[in-house]
């Protein structure tokens, strides 16, 4: 039974479970009008696996549940004049979408609509009696609050901020764990089964950071140390990129001689003790101590072996090759520094001066929900005119069940989004057939509650076993949460008929067909729509980073560097013939990862000259070298218009293929002149920064040459309903 209950998705199944039993019991003892508002809080809630994130939206629903039920209350005062009436409640839903997706606040923005549409729909049979169906839902809905608050804290709670620190000790135990197979590969030769470890490394960082601001919202102690912990990722983003500098082996004519490769793997190993001691919160004085001695001692090795003429500067690639190691190592070192000194400050408790972290409001929306805004304003204008007009059978579940599965259903990070999305309605209306044809077989023992109960704990279960780690929802969960919401609607306080089965269903088919209707012909999202969408997504921040550096990303903007590859390379194993021919997913995916790994390089090398001699950049050498970044520049631009089907400049490959190999010799000729007068320090960035112009132009070279061989305007087809 122990090892039944270890499996996290058991956990939630049993959570969800007890959750809605507890909310249904209490609502109805407590005799609420409507006890499947208290059961939806708690199913939307719970989907969030962490307190944190349960303590922000609680308060936010309450915020926008007060608010969309006084809006509901007052916009049915217009009812009598829907010229007035539907387009003003269109404008607001629209607004609500739209700022759903933005911001802290978002969630707000969201119940603010959803509890506004269900005030108006249960007020328009009687616009009187408004009032008390607002005032209802807001009880129902705090009720729901609070079973999901409570049992999400009381069993099996989930903390972010405890996950948040077994997630730097695991990472910083991973990067222990690799570091001496990639020395160890990287002087003898051969390739350390590490490779596939190291490319995760940013993405467990940008997870963490995700951690971050749900560990505030738990704990007081840890949202004061947010600025810290904001710094101890961005350290380990850079530890993450120089482990990728280690990842090619050095060509036997390229390896340091016996005394240089010593001390980089005395530097190594003493970073592979200090990363035990701060993983295992054990005390690392003495090694950092440790650590910088090494690192001034492979320092001090270097500058011997540059005397003695070993580093000889017209050794273009040996010197490249070692000082774009040598310089990982140090950044190495130096990430170690600032992460044990933050860790050392938690530790002392003394908050000093650190900046307060600060609430950041709404943004503005993007295109994408400003145009799913107006989607779900006119499924909601469209539901309330075919209830008030037609009356078809179950119009009371219509607007508000066509508005959730059209707001939530596209917004999945990798999922289909309005991609056949008729074949989703189909299927969810046979699934709701069948349904139908069950209950109308069960309906005698619904009466009972304890059958009632019974289904209702086996449904939750299930749908929370088999969803667990599926956030935000999809259109599957949507469907399963809104039968399982719809079956316990139909009330075992008394006898259930054939009519009402019939209504439930009929209603909820209605509801699909409409949402599906307008997500999949009016601006639909569609999965090769959005990969354009985020590839020039990916090419705008690349620039941002070449003209400023990732230092002025905000956090959002260097989250979404991280996790736009996955979301593209997701969208792109979903399509196939007639979109993308053989071969082509694998091409762009390759483009994708050249472009991320450009940024990511262009990143590692922004502001590396910031400390060099001023005579130094007055040098013909270092301006046609640093003039490479305009290039950078101009053909990611040219890449763009290539992507968005405009004309780009004619030979663009040829012309960046020959600027490129022409300015090398600027590079080469950068390190040759300022070799002998650097100090070590800046030799070893000179290095770097070279190294890393060299591999960012071969790298957009790659991309630039992919951009112009695949056949873009596919991605701009609507070919499969």
């Amino acid at each position: 039974m122990r090892e039944f209950l270890r499996d996290p998705a058991i956990r939630f199944g049993l959570k969800l479970g007890i959750a809605g039993l507890l909310a249904t019991y209490l609502a109805l003892f407590l005799r609420l009008d409507e006890p499947t508002w208290a059961l939806f809080t708690v199913f939307v809630l719970m989907v969030t696996p962490y307190v944190g994130t349960i303590m922000e939206k609680s308060v936010l629903r309450i915020f926008g549940t007060i608010i969309g039920a006084i809006l509901g209350y007052l916009l049915l005062g217009w009812q009598q004049q829907p010229f007035l009436f539907l387009p003003v409640v269109a404008g607001i839903l629209a607004f609500c979408v739209a700022m759903f997706g933005q911001g802290l606040w978002a969630y707000g923005f969201f119940l603010c609509g959803l509890t506004m549409i269900d005030v108006m729909q249960a007020g328009l049979g009687d616009p009187e009696m408004s009032w008390r169906y607002a005032l209802s839902r807001a009880e129902e809905v705090v009720l729901g609050i609070l079973v999901a608050v409570v049992v999400q804290s009381v069993l099996w709670p989930r903390y972010a901020w405890v996950e948040f620190e077994k997630s730097l000790k695991d990472v910083l135990t991973d990067i222990e764990g690799l570091l001496i197979p990639r020395l160890d590969s990287l002087f003898e030769g051969g390739e350390a089964d590490t490779a596939e470890r190291i490319r995760k490394l940013p993405l467990r960082v940008g997870k963490m950071r995700s951690l971050i601001g749900f560990g505030a919202n738990e704990s007081h102690r840890f949202h004061q140390w947010v600025p810290v912990f904001e710094e101890i990722t961005d350290q380990l983003n850079l530890m993450a990129l120089g482990m990728a500098a280690l990842s090619k082996p050095l060509p036997p004519s390229q390896r340091p001689h016996a005394e240089l490769q010593s001390r980089m793997q005395d530097l190594g190993r003493t970073l592979v003790t200090g990363l035990r001691a701060l993983a295992t919160n054990t005390p690392a004085d003495e090694t950092l101590l440790q650590v910088q001695t090494a690192q001034s001692q492979l320092v001090e090795c270097l500058e011997t072996a540059r005397k003695q003429g070993d580093l000889d500067a017209e050794k273009r690639e040996y010197i490249f090759s070692l000082g774009h190691h040598f310089q990982a190592l140090i950044e190495l070192a130096q990430a170690f520094a600032v992460i044990h000194e933050k860790l050392a400050l938690i530790a002392s408790g003394q908050i000093g001066s650190l900046p307060s972290p600060t609430l950041r409001g709404p943004s503005l929306p993007s295109i994408f929900w400003i145009r799913l805004g107006i989607k779900g304003g006119l499924a909601v204008t469209a539901a309330l005119f075919l209830e008030n007009w037609l009356h078809p059978p179950g119009g009371d579940l219509l607007a508000i069940s066509a508005w959730i599965l059209l707001v939530r259903g596209p917004t999945a990070p990798a999922g289909r989004g309005d991609w056949r999305a008729f074949h989703g309605a189909l299927i969810s209306i046979a699934a709701w057939l069948v349904l139908g044809i069950i209950l109308l077989w069960v309906h005698p023992f619904l009466a009972s509650y304890a059958v009632m109960n019974i289904v209702l704990f086996s449904l939750l279960f299930l749908w929370g076993y088999i969803f667990y780690g599926r956030n935000p929802m999809t259109t599957p969960m949507l469907v399963g949460m809104l039968m399982i919401v719809g079956i316990f609607g139909l009330n075992a306080q008394k006898p259930v008929s054939f009519q009402d089965i019939a209504d439930l269903s009929l209603g909820m088919m209605l509801a699909i067909l409409l949402s599906a209707l307008i997500r999949r012909l009016i601006w639909p999202s569609l999965p090769q729509r959005e990969i354009l969408s985020r590839l020039r997504e990916l090419s705008r921040l690349s620039l941002r980073v070449l003209g400023d550096g990732s230092s002025q990303l905000s956090p959002a903007e260097r989250g979404r560097l991280a996790l736009i590859p996955g979301e593209v390379s997701a969208r792109l194993g979903l399509l196939g013939r007639p979109v993308l021919v053989d071969g082509q997913a694998d091409q762009m995916r390759e483009y994708l990862r050249c472009l991320h790994r450009g940024a990511m390089i262009l990143s590692a090398a922004a502001g590396q000259s910031a400390d060099w001699p001023d005579g130094m950049k007055q040098e013909p050498a270092y301006v046609k070298a640093v003039s490479l970044e305009n290039d950078f520049r101009e053909q990611m631009l040219a890449n763009e218009k290539l992507i968005d089907g405009r004309t780009a400049p004619a030979d663009s490959v040829a012309q960046f293929e020959t600027a490129f190999n022409a300015k090398k010799s600027a590079i080469a000729d950068l390190c040759r002149e300022n070799a002998p007068r650097l100090p070590p320090a800046q030799w070893l960035n000179l290095l770097a920064f070279c190294r890393r112009m060299e591999e960012a132009g071969e790298t957009i070279l790659r991309a630039t040459r992919l951009c112009s061989e695949l056949d873009w305007s596919a991605l701009k087809k609507d070919s499969s309903l």
